[in-house]
């Protein structure tokens, strides 16, 4: 004999009927939930696009900002790009002029090595060797005036920027990189920290709304 079949009780059967496919309200409620939820993957999907767009855009002008103060800096008189004398001449320290508290500055040989480094404040950094091949492996950008023009020399106009991780600093950079006086190139960075951490609260924020 067939075993006898198992009877919800009242108010669970209820909203079983209400939504079991076969019935044209589960139908209606399962599609609704379904596009729901599809609607609120697609909206997260594109808020977050757009608000890494727009900090990015963000970061991306303050670092091309900070690149253009310090080559106008390091190429205004006859010193290095830290302001050390060079050939007789002295000049302001370019390393603290102008520029936040977190932007990472650098100089680098013709050879690739890094002359000086500066981070946080103007304060010396110590870098390693993939930190150094991160950064010479940046592409460069030529003055934008080149040397015996009679025009002062500075960055091109709005130099291109690149993410790169240095691992001795634990930090990713948005980075330019210019010519220098004397042969050298100049990086300016600035971290990636604050975008990263306002795209992750947007994240967490979404995912408990919908939740």
């Amino acid at each position: 004999m067939p075993a006898p079949a198992v009877r919800l009780p009242g108010r669970l059967a209820r909203w079983a009927h209400v939504l079991s496919y076969r019935t044209i309200s589960g139908k209606l409620i399962i599609g609704l939930v379904l596009l729901f939820g599809l609607a609120s993957a697609v909206v997260s999907v594109v808020t977050a696009q757009s608000l890494n767009n727009s900090l990015m855009s963000s970061l991306r002008s303050q670092v091309q900002s900070a690149t253009t103060t310090w080559s106008h800096c390091a190429n205004s008189g006859d010193h290095g790009p830290g302001g050390a004398p060079d050939g007789g001449g002295s000049g302001p320290d370019c390393y603290g002029v102008g520029q936040a508290p977190d932007t990472f500055l650098a100089s680098l040989s013709a050879s690739g090595t890094v002359q000086e480094c500066h981070y946080n404040t103007s304060s010396s950094c110590t870098l390693t060797a993939e930190d150094t091949a991160a950064l010479v492996s940046l592409p460069a950008q030529g003055a934008y005036n080149q040397p015996g023009s009679g025009l002062p020399q500075g960055p091109p106009p709005d130099p291109p920027t690149y993410t790169r991780m240095l691992p001795s600093l634990g930090v990713e950079f948005m980075f330019t990189k210019v010519t220098g006086p004397n042969n050298t190139m100049l990086v300016t960075g600035l971290p990636l920290t604050t975008v990263n951490a306002e795209l992750e609260h947007v994240e967490n924020t979404e995912h408990i709304l919908f939740a």
